[in-house]
């Protein structure tokens, strides 16, 4: 037990120790713009998607069977909606990237425990309050 507790702590301070070390940002500015742009921009697909799903499945799927320009305009929207849907996950992944990094950075701090109740209770108090 002793020593899966040392290899555990071992791969922590090597870990700590990489992050440490880093002499980049893990996203350039450029690439922070792109992605800015990406999500100012990529609201067609999402709104598409939704009022798609907003339909009777048999008024839209009579619509596409029926009208040819409406099943080129669905074929090309499934294609952006999927596109869309690819880069949201890989967005969400940055996300969780960005939370896991701030609370290993949070971890250095003896009082983590009552800055991470503080920031909920912010969180709550703007929620109650507007």
């Amino acid at each position: 037990m002793a020593a899966a507790k040392r290899s555990t702590g071992n791969t922590v301070d090597r870990l700590w120790a990489k992050i440490e070390r880093e002499k980049a940002p893990c996203l350039t500015a450029s690439a922070v713009e792109a992605i800015e742009q990406f999500a100012q921009n990529s609201g067609v697909a999402r709104r598409i998607a939704l009022a798609y799903l907003g339909r009777v499945w048999n008024e839209t799927a009579h619509e596409i069977e029926s009208n040819r320009d409406s099943a080129v305009a669905m074929a090309r929207a499934s294609d952006d909606i999927a596109f869309t849907a690819a880069k949201y996950r890989e967005l969400a992944d940055l996300m969780d990237t960005a939370s896991t990094r701030i609370k290993v950075a949070l971890c250095a701090r003896s009082d983590m425990d009552a800055v991470l109740s503080e920031a909920k209770a912010r969180a709550n108090e703007e929620v109650t309050h507007g």
